[in-house]
C-alpha cells in the first residue's frame, strides 16, 4: 500500500488527505454519539492518514530543494 502512496501525484494525495480527515472528524463524532460498531477504525484510518501527510511532506521537500 505504501508504494501505492508514493506513486500519487501532489493534488491526489492532498484530496485523498482531505477525505481521509473528513471521515475520520465523522467516525470520531460518531464514536463520542456511542454510534460507532467498530471503534478500532479509527486508529487505523488516523495511521493511513499518517502515512498520506509523511509522503505529501516528503514530495514537498524533494520538489523544493
Amino acid at each position: 500500500k505504501t508504494s501505492e502512496i508514493k506513486e500519487l501525484s501532489e493534488p491526489e494525495l492532498q484530496k485523498k488527505l482531505r477525505e481521509l480527515g473528513d471521515e475520520l472528524l465523522h467516525l470520531q463524532l460518531r464514536k463520542q454519539t456511542g454510534q460507532v460498531e467498530k471503534p478500532h477504525l479509527i486508529k487505523a484510518l488516523g495511521g493511513i492518514a499518517l502515512a498520506f501527510a509523511l509522503c505529501l511532506t516528503s514530495q514537498t521537500i524533494t520538489r523544493d530543494c
